[in-house]
């Protein structure tokens, strides 16, 4: 054997070694590559999610805080009044009135379910606070309540809001 035939077939070997060890270095790119990817799209799907159920949260809460501190037309009661439906919101007319209140599929304003947003639930707890330390709950009546409004998908939490409804606000 010659010399040049020698000098072929080593570099034949040579650039196999190479072939191979480049189509790894590709192989294990394109894994890096693609996990990235997934990782990126399931960070924007719990954005989506978060954003979502921080908007419902909210709408709800502000729909509450628009209502009055207590019943504009009788004695007032903690919670719901005769006539007020434990099923129903339409009839709300005050702010007591959400104590419990727990709907899924979130509903709109008139009481109509969103369908789009099945498997979502917003549940609403009204309590007396002190006002010197609005965190504090109260068994009596301070002037104060807060309501927290708490957003689930599937179960999980994923946003709650609080807002304070003043007797005088």
């Amino acid at each position: 054997m010659n010399h040049a035939t020698r000098h072929s077939r080593s570099c034949r070997a040579f650039t196999m070694i190479e072939a191979s060890v480049s189509v790894a270095i590709v192989g294990i790119l394109l894994v890096v590559a693609l996990n990235t990817v997934g990782a990126s799209t399931a960070n924007q799907f719990r954005s989506a999610q978060n954003a979502t159920a921080d908007q419902l949260a909210q709408g709800l809460l502000d729909d509450i805080l628009q209502l009055p501190f207590e019943e504009p037309k009788s004695t007032p009661l903690f919670g719901r009044e005769s006539g007020e439906s434990a099923f129903s919101k339409t009839n709300y007319d005050d702010v007591d009135d959400f104590i419990g209140w727990s709907e899924s599929p979130p509903q709109d304003r008139a009481s109509t379910p969103m369908a789009e947003l099945t498997g979502w639930t917003r549940s609403v707890i009204v309590e007396w606070v002190l006002t010197a330390a609005p965190t504090t709950i109260s068994l009596s009546d301070t002037g104060l309540k807060r309501i927290t409004v708490t957003v689930s998908r599937n179960g999980i939490p994923l946003s709650t809001r609080a807002g304070l409804k003043g007797r005088h606000s």
